[in-house]
């Protein structure tokens, strides 16, 4: 009895002090690389919603939660930041970086945790005592690790500098001319997500520009890059037609007959309606008046996923948290966030579809994995059900198979023919290895189911790997 209230109390005091601590943040070790710039920031406004942290990190055997933040207040952590950076030069326009969102977390799985970054900033242009919005910049990283809390500060530098250099390849003259007007009042108030999703043109037409968007900034404005020289074409239109996905995808034209198909667009409008790249597959989207929406791959149940990267355009770069499942589970509610171009889960509608019983999940897994020994240094692009992801030396994906009677379709993207098939089999666990030998003359990988036992010491061997390296 004495033993177990001596464990309940130090569990208590862990919780209870894990609530006290908070994890400090500080950029000034954080190099930033070289900006051309015709600009410098003067002054740094903090408009974000939640101003009591920066994010939450996990500490403890427990993986406690604890508030992130800045040694100094976010305004004087940025400017010093940017200005030591980046100092004022002659010549050069002083702009205001508008803090609208900064967000850091981690996200853990059963081998590793992944530390994410947000921000979305706005840069203004102070006229005396009014502003106007020049630009909207956002940007979301991933870093993967088996402890990511010491690589917070470094996303943030990141995300940060991405949208300094988005910033600074626009025309100012041009976005001077095509800013919105505000006050200093409008520019200090909370950032509202919805008023500026309302100012994009894309939301306040029905009628969309014929042409291939190659950004999101293009989608925004409806104005897209492309407008001649292709064509849309259909499954039917292909000699080998796409394993999954949407019905449609825009084809480059060339004067030799070999039309190329566009796979890192970022979207399209065709017939005034609007399509938006998802790894790689075009689906229609659909607007609610308050932002837009389309249906796409299912997820798997609880996952929580989350799609970063579709701020810079063309396939999206970020890893869905937890499982893919099989082609016949139900379709997920996808909605796409204008001002940041995250695409995530509608929760609304796909946890009404959980509570309602419609979930698929089994508990077959499948380890998806690449050695670190005798590969060559290149990612490998593999589809599981026609989802695309890139798997380097040393790393692994796990997923989860759907309870549908339908198979799970592991394919190499560059060669579809080089497929293994997989059926739900109860608490089995599936291992793909997956090689690209680096004595091999060609770039050719390939895809090879092996047993429980040799999959279990490959999968050993990388884990200890990245113990090993997340220590130095």
């Amino acid at each position: 009895m004495k033993s177990t209230f001596t464990l309940l109390f130090f569990l208590l005091i862990t919780t209870i002090a894990s609530y006290a601590q908070v994890h400090t943040i500080k950029l000034s070790n954080q190099a930033l690389p070289a900006l051309e710039r015709d600009f410098y920031i003067e002054q740094v406004l903090d408009t974000r919603n939640v101003k009591y942290a920066i994010g939450e990190v996990q500490k403890g055997v427990f993986n406690n939660k604890v508030n992130a933040n800045f040694a100094a207040p976010l305004e004087q952590e940025l400017l010093a930041y940017a200005t030591a950076t980046y100092p004022k030069q002659e010549g050069q326009t002083p702009v205001t970086l508008r803090v609208n969102k900064l967000w850091i977390s981690e996200v853990t799985s059963m081998s590793s945790e992944a530390g994410i970054a947000e921000i979305v900033v706005d840069f203004l242009y102070r006229n005396q005592d009014n502003y106007q919005r020049l630009y909207t910049a956002s940007a979301t990283i991933s870093q993967g690790g088996l402890d990511v809390t010491n690589k917070h500060a470094a996303n943030i530098s990141k995300v940060l500098d991405k949208c300094l250099q988005t910033f600074s390849s626009k025309d100012f003259t041009m976005l001077l001319a095509q800013s919105v007007a505000l006050t200093e009042a409008e520019a200090k108030a909370p950032y509202d997500n919805s008023r500026i999703t309302a100012s994009f043109p894309v939301m306040q037409t029905d009628n969309y520009t014929e042409g291939i968007y190659m950004t999101l900034d293009e989608f925004r404005a409806n104005t897209p890059g492309i407008t001649s020289g292709y064509e849309i074409k259909s499954k039917s239109n292909f000699k080998k037609p796409m394993t999954s996905g949407g019905d449609l995808t825009p084809v480059l034209l060339s004067s030799d007959g070999k039309d190329k198909k566009l796979k890192d667009a970022w979207g399209f409008a065709y017939n005034n309606s609007l399509y938006i790249n998802y790894y790689g597959v075009y689906f229609p989207l659909a607007s609610n008046g308050q932002n837009f929406l389309f249906v796409g791959p299912p997820l798997a149940s609880g996952t929580g996923a989350v799609a970063a990267g579709a701020a810079v355009g063309g396939i999206i770069g970020g890893a869905i948290a937890g499982g893919i499942v099989a082609a016949t589970a139900k379709p997920a509610v996808y909605s796409l966030d204008l001002v940041t171009g995250i695409i995530a889960p509608d929760k609304s509608y796909n946890d009404a579809q959980e509570q309602n019983g419609e979930t698929n999940i089994t508990d077959t897994k499948l380890i998806l994995y690449r050695s670190a020994k005798g590969e060559k240094a290149m990612p490998v692009h593999v589809k599981v059900n026609g989802v695309e992801r890139d798997l380097n030396p040393g790393e692994m994906i796990e997923l989860y198979l759907s309870a549908a009677e339908a198979e799970t379709i592991v394919c190499l993207s560059e060669d579809e023919s080089n497929c293994i098939s997989l059926l739900p089999a109860g608490k089995k666990t599936y291992y793909i290895a997956c090689n690209l030998n680096d004595k091999t003359t060609t770039n050719k990988a390939s895809l090879q189911e092996v047993d429980k036992a040799k999959g279990e010491y490959d999968v050993k061997g990388i884990v200890f790997a990245q113990k090993k390296q997340s220590k130095k």
